[in-house]
Parts: C-alpha cells; structure tokens; sequence
C-alpha cells in the first residue's frame, strides 16, 4: 500500500488532489492495457446475443444487469460487455475507500483512504470480474457501495443499490439481512432497508414469475442441497487466492474497535449465509466477501501503525506486500487476457471459413463460438476451446486443420457417432 507521511501537519488540499488524481490515473491506465473486448468462454457471449437481439424476457433472474448490458451494447457494441463491468470495477474501487472512510476518525490521516482501493487491486478475482464481462462482479460491486452507503447512515440510497445487486444476481440475497444489521437504525429502521432493498427483485418476479422462478434458467432450477464442507473449501481458496500476501492484515481490521462494533456479525453472519449456497463450480457465491474485506484495509493499517510503532517501517513493509500481490494478480489476468484474444482471433479465422463447422464443448465453449461464428453447418465439428483436440475416443480420425497461423481439430461428422 502506499507510503504514507508521517509529518505531524496534514497535507494540503491540493496535494491530496494531486495525489488522488494520480493514483486515478494510474488506475485507469492499467484498466486500459487490460482491457479487451474478446470475450471469455461462459454465459457473457449468450447475454451479449440475448440484449443484441432486443430480447429480455429470459433470464430474468439477472435483468438487472442485462438492462444495463443493453444499454451498453447499444451503445459500444461487443466491446460494451467488458466496459460495463470495468465501470462497475471502478465504483468498488471508490466504494471500499469511501466506505472505509467511515471507520476512521477525524483526526486520522486521509492518506489511509488509498490502502483499500489498493488492497482491491491486489485480488486476483477483482481484475477477473472487472474485465472480463460476467453478473458476478457487478452484483458484488453494488453490494460494497450498499455497504458503504449504509456505514454513511444513508439507508434509503443504500436499500437502492442493494435492490440492484439482487436484481443483477439473485445470490446477493443473502447479503440484504447483514447489510440491515450494518446500519445504526433502530430495529424498525433496518426492517425498512431490508422490505425496501426487497422491492426491486420483488417487481422483476411479479412481472415475470415464471421465468425468473421456473424458466430454464430460473432461480429453482438452481436451487441444490447445501453442502456446508465443499463451500467452506470454495470460499477459502478464494479469499487465500485473493489476499495471499495482505490477507492478514485484513483479519487485523477486525480487531480495530470500530470495525468490529459495525461490521463484524454482519460479516460472519453474510459468510455464513454464503456457505448455504456456495457449492457450484461456476458460480463464485463468497466474491462479495472478496470485494467487502477491501474496505478493512485503511483501519487495520492505522492500527498496526498505532500498535507496533515506527509508522513509516510498517507501511514501507506492508506496501512492498500489496505491491507484489498487485503485481501477481495484474499478471494472472494478463495470462488470461492473452488466452481469450487468442481464441477469439482463431474463432474470427474459423469464421471466414466457407462452411464453418459446428462447435463441440462446454455450454458456455459453445455460446461464443456461436457468438463469433455464422453460417456453421454440419455433420463436421471442431473441438473447443479453439486448439484443444477430442478426448481419446470421441473421434478417433480426428484431422488437424489451419485456422491462421494456429491449428484447430476437426472431426468428420458428430463426436461420439463416428465408427
């Protein structure tokens, strides 16, 4: 995290400014040598098709964020998708400092306020979810503002923002509770941002229960028996992988007192409602845990500064810390970037094919190569991701074919089917 001063006066405004706006920059800068409107195999490429062809009345469990995406699509074309999730990104990067903000005291430094935006840079899941186009991020991002709005005593803007994120992802449900048990409002008062943080999801349903309940992609159809040890093992390798380096300093932020006064029990208590539904492969239900510890960056750095002394050894130290796991995370992504261009540019290859072949995979494998291919035609099918051949079996003639520079499997007729 950054270095920050010791002087017994407090910097000027126009510092802080300069500050504030550097550190903005940098942000976005790197944003923009990790974009890209490629987008990765999973459920992105059918939202895309789905807002692209005027159609919202599927998947209505997530129509909060496919009115967004239509917007943006309209607006930006495919490259709407991942922009969209980026402006969501850059909202809980301002949120995890405003709302950790709330926990200081006047008279402590303000340049604390930079440790947990910083901290939310080093997740590797963050830059996942912030540049590559998918529900999960957005929904997590509105639940850190609500969070923060809530710490601000500002109930009304915050049951809004929360409404949002259960209208986006019907997982952050189970934050609505403990965010009412954040605010200072009497119990009358937290009953009321929960009924009304309720009341947007509410009329999604009541326009279209059947969809949103028992359509092919309805809330029932994904309703499975809780599986309390495999959510436990997802949620920690995804909090270990997120703060490999600064995760401890975040479990100090709990011992800050008014921390653990204000957001301690909702915390475990939104843990503990995660792990009831933590259990799919593809779904990461604890990633508003991720994005919501952010905001204990900037109290547990004061108090390990306050507790150990020598400020400026301590955040020298935990800055190197932050530093390298920014680095390691920037990294992943980029690794994962580079991949999904690359398929994305073989997809574009087997696209000016005169009769493309049809896709074998993963639904999702499937969606973009739908997404990105036309005029496909049978019995031929290639193997996706692009450049992965046919398990052992599926096609034992499989051929080898030329999709630009790189090479892609094909097989003669439906996999599985071939004597």
């Amino acid at each position: 995290m950054p270095t920050l001063s010791t002087e017994p006066s407090a910097p000027s405004s126009r510092t802080y400014l300069v500050v504030i706006t550097c550190f903005s920059l940098f942000i976005c800068g790197l944003l923009a040598y990790l974009f890209t409107p490629a987008l990765p195999a999973g459920d992105s490429a059918a939202y895309l098709d789905q807002v692209q062809a005027g159609d919202l009345g599927q998947r209505t469990l997530h129509l909060g964020y496919l009115v967004q995406l239509s917007c943006a699509a309209w607006l930006l074309g495919d490259a709407g998708a991942p922009l969209l999730s980026a402006a969501w990104g850059l909202l809980a990067l301002a949120a995890a400092a405003w709302g950790s903000a709330a926990l200081l005291t006047p008279r402590q430094p303000r340049w604390l306020l930079i440790a947990p935006p910083v901290a939310l840079l080093g997740a590797a899941p963050f830059w996942t979810h912030t540049l590559f186009p998918e529900t999960y991020g957005p929904a997590a991002a509105a639940l850190l503002a609500a969070a923060a709005l809530r710490l601000h005593g500002r109930p009304a803007a915050a049951a809004v923002v929360a409404g949002l994120a259960v209208a986006i992802h019907p997982g952050s449900l189970v934050w609505i509770l403990p965010l009412a048990w954040v605010g200072a409002e009497r119990p009358l008062g937290k009953l009321a941002f929960a009924v009304g943080a309720l009341a947007i999801p509410a009329a999604v349903i009541v326009a279209d229960p059947a969809d949103y309940l028992a359509g092919d992609r309805g809330v029932l159809g994904l309703l499975e028996t809780p599986r309390i040890g495999l959510s436990i093992q997802r949620t920690y390798r995804l909090l270990a992988g997120a703060y490999p380096l600064t995760g401890a300093l975040l479990a100090v932020g709990w011992l800050h007192g008014p921390t653990r006064a204000r957001l301690a029990g909702p915390a475990l208590a939104g843990v503990g409602l995660t792990l009831l539904i933590d259990w799919r492969d593809d779904v990461p239900a604890a990633l508003p845990v991720v994005y919501l510890s952010a905001i204990l960056a900037a109290p547990a750095l004061r108090l390990l500064q306050d507790r150990l002394g020598a400020p400026a050894a301590v955040t020298a130290a935990i800055t190197l810390l932050a530093l390298a796991q920014v680095g390691e995370a920037t990294s992943r992504h980029d690794r994962g970037r580079r991949i999904a261009v690359r398929q994305v540019e073989m997809l574009g290859e087997l696209d000016r094919w005169p009769n493309p072949p049809l896709p074998w995979g993963t639904y999702g494998e499937r969606a973009r190569y739908q997404h990105y291919v036309s005029g496909t035609r049978g019995p031929a099918h290639v193997a996706l991701p692009p450049g992965a051949p046919f398990p052992p079996g599926i096609c034992p003639e499989q051929r080898v074919e030329a999709a630009g520079t790189r090479r892609v499997f094909t097989c003669a007729g439906p996999p599985g089917e071939v004597p």
